[in-house]
């Protein structure tokens, strides 16, 4: 054996002992590995990446979990053919490639049993995706989109809600003066109506990851003086019952405000969305509160990091007022600890080189 074929052995041990020392990962029904392996393939045939292909964080997660599947399965089933070949030649074009998929791997790391969740709330990780989210221009967010918004835009819509009849309504005024998550509708949100006209809401948390992260539970009492709460005050009974407002998807809910937004709104670019009012909430309540604790947990946020990714705060708080706010868990102070930069990304080399 020479010197250079001792190498290639040495190579093909090493990226053996990495396969191994990789997490366990759930098993996965056929139809979501064709999908994986296709968008693999759609990734190869561009020259691209989870990176590079991403529109979207969620095309980003779901583009890296393929490519975290399909590697680690392609270099298990290398290694395999590269332990049984007897011709050195090919066992070394085996190894070669074995190496390459260990090294496109390594850029996009397995993690399944999300430990950068963990280390996200914890202000120890950013994600490759978070740090080119950070760098793209303003325009492109909603953080930024709702101030393109003329500023009667809530009483323009919601009178057309009204006009409409529609069934979400109920679930579009919460919206409004909750800012919650459209996917916590789907939990239900109860409101009670207190004797000094205020209404103090419950929210049981969305994207907590079995409580990993962000508030199981939050709850607060709002005032505001718009339509929407005006509409809730007349819709909520005066008793110590609670009023559940709940929807059976929120991806209807965000399909008909999107109908009614390009009705009222035909000449903007951008549709309202049940996250426009959860960012104008953001907005509205920045303006009035000094701590960011108290904002992280009105948001249902662990961290008071997050709230950075909505909209800055205006010049008041357009008729809105919060107190007694609560959450589940301890707000983490770590909106300082941000030392991450784009020039930790590693180099997108892209395609299968095999």
């Amino acid at each position: 054996m020479t010197l250079d074929t001792l190498a290639y052995y040495t190579e093909m041990n090493d990226c053996k002992k990495y396969l191994d020392a990789l997490p366990n990962r759930k098993k996965l029904c056929e139809k979501t590995k064709r999908e994986y392996i296709r968008d693999l393939a759609c990734m190869h045939n561009n020259d691209a990446d989870p990176l590079t292909a991403c529109t979207t964080k969620n095309t980003f997660y779901k583009y890296r979990a393929a490519w975290n599947y399909t590697f680690t399965q392609l270099a298990n089933d290398i290694y395999q053919q590269a332990t049984v070949e007897i011709d050195i030649a090919k066992k070394i074009e085996c190894i070669t490639a074995l190496s390459t998929c260990i090294t496109k791997l390594k850029k996009f790391p397995p993690d399944p049993d999300g430990l950068n969740f963990i280390h996200q709330a914890q202000g120890l990780y950013s994600s490759d995706w978070q740090l080119v989210k950070d760098q793209a221009p303003p325009s492109k967010s909603k953080k930024y989109q709702i101030s393109t918004l003329p500023k009667n835009w809530r009483e323009r819509f919601f009178k057309h809600i009204l006009e409409k009849n529609s069934k979400y309504t109920t679930a579009i005024a919460t919206l409004a003066i909750t800012g919650c998550r459209p996917a916590e509708l789907e939990n239900g949100i109860t409101l009670h109506l207190l004797t000094n006209q205020t209404i103090k809401v419950r929210i049981q948390g969305k994207k907590t990851h079995d409580g990993i992260y962000g508030q199981d539970f939050r709850e607060f009492e709002i005032s505001y003086e718009g339509p929407e709460f005006s509409y809730l005050l007349e819709k909520i009974p005066l008793n110590n019952q609670p009023f559940l407002v709940q929807v059976a998807s929120a991806n209807a809910l965000g399909e008909q405000m999107r109908k009614y937004s390009n009705q009222v709104f035909s000449k903007i670019k951008g549709n309202i969305s049940p996250y426009t009012y959860r960012h104008a909430f953001a907005k509205n309540i920045k303006s009035i509160l000094s701590s960011k604790t108290d904002i992280a947990l009105a948001l249902g946020h662990s961290n008071d990091k997050s709230q950075r990714y909505y909209a800055n705060k205006g010049k008041n708080g357009g008729g809105f007022q919060i107190e007694k706010i609560e959450g589940t868990r301890a707000v983490k102070q770590i909106s300082s600890n941000n030392s991450f930069n784009i020039n930790q990304l590693p180099n997108n080399s892209g395609g299968m080189s095999m």
